[in-house]
């Protein structure tokens, strides 16, 4: 008797194991076809659209020329929490090709990642080969908190230990 229901199960396994791999990978292939994008195809999209900017200009105290090919990186964080590190809402970077301070910018962003009840700052970052010459050490307030013609951050360079 168990090998008559033996014998029947692996007919019906050999019978059927096929189609039933074929089904499983048609459904895997559609669902992967369906589902989110690889990330080749993400970094190949242009930038969401912005609805509204920060504008402002950046300077330094030092009497130095800033060299050419810095990077500037301006970046607006959620600083709402104190007790955890700030979320990214957006973030620009500038190569500057000879320009000195002040450097001004725009940054753009989208007005449905704010909310009215949190508090947002920039943070600024020149940087030069990998090495950070410039930063603002306590993010600049924006939006909520700052002034509607623009915001002026001054940095300063880093602490050297």
């Amino acid at each position: 008797m168990r090998d008559g229901i033996r014998n029947a199960i692996l007919r019906w396994l050999y019978a059927f194991a096929p189609r039933l791999l074929l089904g499983v990978s048609l459904a895997v292939l559609l669902a992967s076809a369906c589902g989110i994008p690889s990330s080749r195809a993400r970094t190949n999209r242009p930038p969401p659209p912005t609805d509204a900017r920060i504008m402002g200009s950046v300077t330094y105290r030092e009497r130095i020329a800033l060299p050419p090919g810095s990077s500037v990186q301006f970046s607006l964080y959620d600083i709402t929490r104190s007790d955890a590190p700030g979320v990214l809402i957006v973030e620009k970077t500038i190569v500057t090709k000879g320009e000195q301070v002040p450097i001004l910018f725009e940054l753009g962003y989208r007005r449905a990642q704010i909310q009215a009840k949190h508090k947002y700052g920039v943070i600024v970052r020149i940087n030069k080969d990998g090495q950070l010459l410039f930063t603002n050490s306590v993010a600049f307030p924006a939006l909520n908190e700052a002034p509607s013609s623009g915001i002026n951050i001054i940095v300063s360079p880093p602490a050297r230990n």
